[in-house]
């Protein structure tokens, strides 16, 4: 154990947590600190919410608090590195706030960052957040991208708890739309490897036991919270990278988390391609975007060659194809080249 109630400020200061457990633990590496890095940890509930770092470059305590109760209740704080070595603190969906040098408080207000565009809300009202929880920031190509988690319905513990995104060119915005990132990634943590490959954490969060990973694609999950993921933390590997156009694209490569089920409240255009041993895919669900109607059940979209984020309706034989509106299909054979 490297950390637990008895090291959060209220135990220290000899007052007890409304809720003696600890959720969401986020560990950072901070090479710029100390002589040789420090460690730095985050967590909540907000009811006892926590920022601290170690001793020395060892992921243990004795922990301290640098910002002294100025923290204030945060819920799922999250940090973030920026490339001039400012460090920023993420919370809810979504707060950011600069820290100080010293880390001892806030640099400036916190700035409330939302996606552009809105989308029905379950009661039909036009809602713009991206999510409700586990907002974290990574950056790609120059470009600050916002994670968060959300419930597929946009109802509390109703259907697939998944991850999205949005990017700005500052880390204030403003952000473009909101995206799909992954199915069941929901307030899963992004990181690099040091061989340059990327990955989300998932967890099993879920009303009833894991369903079944074969047809879970084209299974509707709206009537309760339900998962693939078994209990404890699996890695999935994911698609980081810039396209042709310039654009951030993250999206899980297991085709299990690849794309959206049927009960998504939120309809998305995933140009986008998934490299498997034989072919390429590419995962649809959408309805009319961009001038390109959906397609019709038996109909397939293809990607021509040319460019992959243009897509359009053809029989002809291109290389990128995948159709998931009518999900109990199959895809067409692997093709080789």
């Amino acid at each position: 154990m490297i950390f637990d109630t008895s090291d959060t400020l209220k135990a220290m200061q000899g007052r007890r947590a409304a809720k003696d457990r600890i959720w969401a633990p986020e560990v950072h590496w901070m090479p710029n600190l100390g002589d040789r890095g420090r460690w730095a940890l985050v967590h909540c509930p907000k009811q006892h919410s926590s920022f601290v770092l170690s001793k020395d470059d060892k992921l243990s305590g004795p922990w301290t608090h640098p910002m002294k109760g100025k923290m204030g209740p945060r819920h799922d704080p999250s940090l973030f590195t920026d490339d001039d070595g400012t460090v920023w603190m993420l919370w809810q969906n979504t707060s950011v706030a600069p820290l100080t040098k010293d880390l001892s408080g806030y640099a400036a207000q916190p700035v409330r960052i939302d996606p552009s565009g809105t989308r029905p809300g379950p009661d039909g009202t036009p809602i713009r957040r991206i999510g409700h929880e586990g907002a974290t920031m990574i950056k790609v190509g120059g470009q600050y991208v916002h994670l968060g988690t959300a419930w597929s319905t946009d109802q509390g513990r109703k259907g697939s708890y998944n991850l999205y995104y949005s990017v700005a060119d500052k880390i204030t915005g403003p952000y473009g739309p909101r995206k799909f990132a992954g199915r069941f990634l929901g307030h899963g943590t992004t990181f690099q490897t040091q061989d340059g490959k990327w990955w989300c954490t998932a967890f099993f969060n879920a009303n009833v036991p894991p369903v079944q990973r074969d047809g879970s694609e084209g299974r509707d999950l709206s009537d309760n919270a339900q998962t693939i993921n078994e209990q404890g933390v699996t890695i999935v590997p994911l698609e980081v990278r810039m396209t042709d156009d310039g654009e951030v694209l993250i999206r899980a490569k297991d085709l299990a988390y690849a794309s959206p089920g049927p009960d998504e409240s939120q309809k998305f255009w995933l140009a986008s391609v998934y490299r498997t041993p034989s072919f390429v895919d590419m995962v649809v669900n959408t309805e009319a975007i961009d001038g390109i109607a959906a397609p019709k059940e038996g109909e397939w979209l293809f990607v021509s060659l040319a460019s992959r984020e243009r897509c359009e309706r053809s029989s002809g034989s291109y290389r990128f194809a995948r159709f998931v509106a009518a999900r109990a299909q199959k895809p067409p054979p692997p093709r080789a080249w």
